[in-house]
């Protein structure tokens, strides 16, 4: 476990293990409730992220960002989408 680690690495390797668990059941052809649910695994770890950097500059309440809300508004597919191999881009982190 990585509980040494401080909070902003636990969260970018959760984020990273999410994206290794996407790319794998779309290289291994799971089925679509299985796909869904990789993604919004990756989906949840991105906002994560981006909750954690906004919590990290300010003190204020949390208000999502515009890429924050690009993230929760984006259809699963899209998402999907940017992980496969197939499609020749590697998202940005």
């Amino acid at each position: 476990m990585a509980w040494g680690l401080p909070d902003n690495q636990k969260i970018h390797r959760l984020f990273a293990k999410r994206e290794r668990g996407l790319r794998h059941a779309i290289t291994n052809e799971f089925d679509r409730p299985k796909l869904v649910r990789a993604a919004e695994s990756v989906r949840e770890a991105k906002l994560k992220i981006l909750k954690f950097n906004f919590s990290k500059s300010t003190r204020s309440v949390y208000e999502a960002s515009a890429e924050a809300l690009e993230w929760k508004e984006k259809p699963v597919d899209d998402i999907i989408g940017l992980y496969d191999d197939h499609e020749g881009e590697q998202p940005e982190s």
